[in-house]
């Protein structure tokens, strides 16, 4: 017979869980939803991005489909706080490996003071005016 599992509480789902996705402990792992071995590049990039609203704020946030996304935010069907901040103009976007590097990425830029933010969108304008200029 298998470990016990707390049939109730607040770590009955907890244990359970550890039980199923653990195969030395009787439970089996669950395949993950991406069947690709690991190391291979994603079906579907990742983009950390930054719009500022009509207010002046700055929203960071990740997605998929960059231009749904921000569209979604100009709309009024993207984030609660965008709702009332409409139209957002996009200020800086980033393309990142996966989902995980994408979320430690926003992670560290909502972390970065007002100034360092706008900074950093001030210094992406630049290096992009400096790309066209250079094609």
């Amino acid at each position: 017979m298998g470990p016990a599992i707390a049939k109730s509480g607040p770590m009955a789902n907890l244990k359970a869980r550890a039980v199923l996705q653990d195969p030395g402990r009787g439970g089996f792992s669950f395949p993950s939803r991406d069947f690709r071995p690991a190391g291979t590049p994603s079906a579907m990039p990742w983009y950390v991005y930054m719009v500022r609203c009509r207010d002046g704020s700055l929203y960071t946030g990740i997605t998929t489909d960059l231009a749904r996304r921000v569209a979604a935010h100009s709309n009024g069907t993207g984030a609660r706080y965008t709702r009332s901040r409409r139209p957002v103009t996009l200020v800086y976007s980033r393309r990142a490996r996966d989902k995980a590097s994408a979320l430690k990425t926003e992670y560290r830029l909502k972390q970065l003071s007002r100034s360092e933010k706008l900074a950093l969108t001030t210094t992406t304008a630049r290096q992009r005016a400096v790309r066209r200029r250079a094609t």
